[in-house]
């Protein structure tokens, strides 16, 4: 009877504390604190930890009844402690599953990034419009489309002066063919 009402008590602690977290997280998410992602975590985490709990809970039972040598019990002993295991097991393994993907295997890119090659990435997450455009055109986009005036700042003298301007000759022969 013990076992049961353990088994209860977690259950019921899981519940209050998982709609209590929701709870929290929804006001969150109103403010623009946390997204319907941190949810799914916190309810994933929430059956791990729960799982967790019964694992134990099972290994205890097994072990009292290993303790007792009850042979009228109708849970064999072994196998309560296996289960219990098991149960530890799947919830260590969802666990990991949950902190990897919390590690951002998937990068979110609203503070910015530079991607070098294909990359599966989070866009539009921030709370401010985002632009995804190659860097080759950068300049045109920051330019207005490359009619805006460019202020330099720096130092040029004699020899850079010469030197600058003869590559900018060059460069534009090759686009415009004189």
């Amino acid at each position: 009877m013990e076992f049961s009402k353990g088994v209860s008590e977690a259950m019921k602690n899981a519940a209050v504390d998982t709609i209590a977290g929701m709870s929290e997280i929804a006001g969150a998410i109103i403010v623009g604190e946390a997204s319907f992602k941190d949810m799914g975590n916190f309810i994933v985490m929430q059956f791990a930890n729960l799982l967790g709990q019964l694992g134990k809970m099972f290994i205890e039972y097994g072990a009292a009844l290993l303790g007792f040598q009850m042979a009228t019990i109708t849970m064999n002993p072994a196998l309560a402690i296996a289960a219990g295991a098991a149960l530890l097991a799947v919830s260590g393994g969802i666990k990991a599953h949950i902190n990897k993907m919390a590690e951002g295997s998937i990068p979110a890119l609203a503070e910015g990034g530079i991607v070098t090659g294909p990359t599966l990435a989070l866009i539009g997450e921030g709370r401010e419009s985002e632009a995804v455009i190659p860097l080759s055109k950068l300049n045109t986009m920051m330019q207005g489309g490359g009619n805006g005036a460019v202020e330099v700042y720096g130092r040029l003298s004699g020899q850079d002066i010469l030197l600058s301007s003869e590559k900018a000759t060059r460069t534009r022969s090759r686009y415009r063919g004189f």
